[in-house]
């Protein structure tokens, strides 16, 4: 994790294979966010696989962030992370920026 000011977003690298079980991150995300850090980036560019658990999980957190206006980005992800996020149509949402 890479806090990069008061305003700014903090960086989160995930590296791995993510299904239902894998919930440690989460409560990671999710504690930056009640902590006071509702804008959180997403390095996923390491990610070798996710499951629907796991793209739930991102749009949670992404609606719990929104919710202390802030929000949950995507800025890097795999071929199989890009895969699903456009698949689902989640890319608009959780990635609008990734080419």
């Amino acid at each position: 994790m890479h806090p990069r000011g008061e305003d700014a977003a903090t960086l989160v690298e995930l590296k791995g294979e993510f299904d239902l079980d894998d919930v440690s991150w989460r409560g990671v995300v999710d504690e930056l966010i009640f902590q006071g850090w509702p804008r959180v980036e997403l390095d996923l560019s390491a990610v070798e696989f996710g499951d629907s658990s796991f793209l739930r999980s991102l749009y949670r957190l992404h609606q719990h962030a929104q919710d202390r206006e802030g929000g949950v980005t995507i800025v890097a992800a795999s071929p199989p992370v890009r895969r699903l996020l456009q698949i689902t149509g989640l890319d608009a949402i959780l990635a609008p920026g990734l080419d």
